[in-house]
This record gives C-alpha cells, sequence and structure tokens, in this order.
C-alpha cells in the first residue's frame, strides 16, 4: 500500500533530520524503506546527509505518483466516469452482485 510506505518514509524523515536527533535507522530499516540494496543501505546509514537527501527524493517520488494517479482519474471522471455511484450500482447488478443485498 503506496500510503504505509509513504507513511514510513515520512516518519524515518522526520527521526533523522529531527535537530538534537541522535537516531540511525538500521540498514534493514533503510534497505526496507527506500527499497535499496544492502550494501547502498550501508553507506546511507554512515552519512546522514545522503540519508536525508534519498529520504526526500523518495518522499518527492510518492507525491508524484500520488498527483498523477489523482490526475488520472480526474480524467477519467473519477465514478462519474461510471455515471455517479448509480452507474457503479447498475454495474455491480450487471456483473450479477446485485444479488447481494
Amino acid at each position: 500500500d503506496k500510503g504505509l510506505e509513504q507513511e514510513k518514509v515520512l516518519e524515518m524523515y522526520r527521526k533523522v533530520s529531527a535537530e538534537d536527533s541522535t537516531f540511525v535507522p538500521t540498514v534493514d530499516e533503510i534497505a526496507a524503506v527506500l527499497g535499496v540494496a544492502q550494501a547502498v543501505a550501508e553507506a546511507l546509514a554512515a552519512d546522514r546527509k545522503r540519508l536525508l537527501k534519498r529520504l526526500r527524493t523518495r518522499i518527492d517520488e510518492l507525491n508524484e505518483e500520488e498527483e498523477s494517479e489523482e490526475a488520472m482519474m480526474e480524467a477519467m471522471g473519477g465514478l462519474d466516469g461510471l455515471g455517479g455511484m448509480g452507474g457503479l450500482e447498475a454495474m455491480l447488478a450487471g456483473g450479477g452482485m446485485g444479488d447481494l443485498e
């Protein structure tokens, strides 16, 4: 889930970037949150400035992906593209799911 992924990246960024922070995430945490190889995660764990930059980059990527998805949904008309909720209900009923009520 992208929301959970974004939350984890933001949480790590907050902890690392906090003033007077001595927090250093584990290599495994960095690898999991940023999706990088262990060797890259080790280098990032040793270099706070690079880690913060990589976290900011990932945050920007996630925000761009979210904006792109929202734009795509808007271009498709959101639920209006299905005729609003009525269209959704009709589609479900037509798919044999209308009997679930």
